[in-house]
């Protein structure tokens, strides 16, 4: 499976690969969405309808190219024998937010909310605690303050507080793991492969001096976020969350090398 930041990428990508391998004709796939219409179905490669992804085993293809957001989740990818039918997925693109999605400022406030109601409101003191109506106006402020802050806020990787940088990692490794697990259905084993020099870019230049770091790299951020749930001597309460959910994916991730 490779993966592109968009159904017409996709669709491009899948042209582009077709024209480079003419011997791989009628092997390729590539995702479109639901009510799309199959006006080029006769040019290149055939595409495939979002819903009838379930099927793609059936197709006779072995390669599929898809946006990464169109199937992080949803339906799985098995073959007759009920595994996973895809053993490699290609990230062609870095995921990232877009600017005009409001799906990760939505996620952002939820987290907020959750962890001031976990922390007994901070965001909240003073007289504004007298009484129940007053902590909840205070708290709707606060909570208004903070979704305008974020809409604001430039999603550049690099730039970002170290804050917001971790909360943007968290959201990009479920993506990511979501895509990896339509791969492991049934217990497949499966191969992740980061193409996109964004992932790594002082390590994909060889102009750059120095190292990554989680400052620069997604795959090396994801790496950090997980590292404090794995660490000898940790006993938190959600460490047993963290394995149960990633922990192959920091065992995975932490045998990246050449970083």
């Amino acid at each position: 499976m490779l993966l592109t930041g968009s159904y017409e990428e996709a669709r491009a990508a899948a042209r582009t690969l077709a024209r480079t391998r003419p011997g791989w004709d009628g092997q390729i796939r590539y995702l479109v969405r639901d009510d799309d219409e199959f006006a080029d179905a006769w040019d290149g490669p055939a595409p495939l309808r979002r819903g009838d992804v379930a099927e793609f085993a059936g197709t006779g293809a072995w390669i599929l190219i898809a946006p990464l957001l169109a199937v992080e989740r949803g339906h799985n990818i098995l073959n007759e024998d009920s595994v996973a039918a895809l053993g490699a997925v290609y990230f062609l693109i870095r995921p990232h937010p877009r600017p005009d999605d409001l799906s990760y400022v939505a996620q952002r406030i939820n987290q907020w909310a959750s962890t001031q109601i976990r922390e007994l409101l901070p965001a909240v003191t003073g007289e504004d605690r007298r009484t129940l109506a007053d902590c909840g106006a205070a708290l709707r402020s606060a909570g208004h303050q903070r979704w305008r802050k974020l809409l604001r806020q430039k999603l550049a990787y690099s730039t970002l507080s170290d804050t917001e940088r971790e909360a943007l990692i968290w959201s990009q490794l479920v993506t990511i793991w979501q895509v990896i697990g339509r791969l492991v259905r049934g217990g497949k084993p499966a191969a992740v492969y980061f193409c996109d020099a964004a992932f790594a870019p002082v390590t994909a230049s060889p102009d750059e001096d120095g190292q990554d770091t989680a400052e620069t790299s997604l795959v090396l951020g994801l790496r950090s976020v997980l590292e404090p749930y794995f660490r000898a001597g940790y006993h938190g309460t959600d460490r047993h969350l963290a394995e149960a959910l990633y922990g192959p994916l920091h065992q995975a991730l932490s045998r990246v090398g050449g970083m």
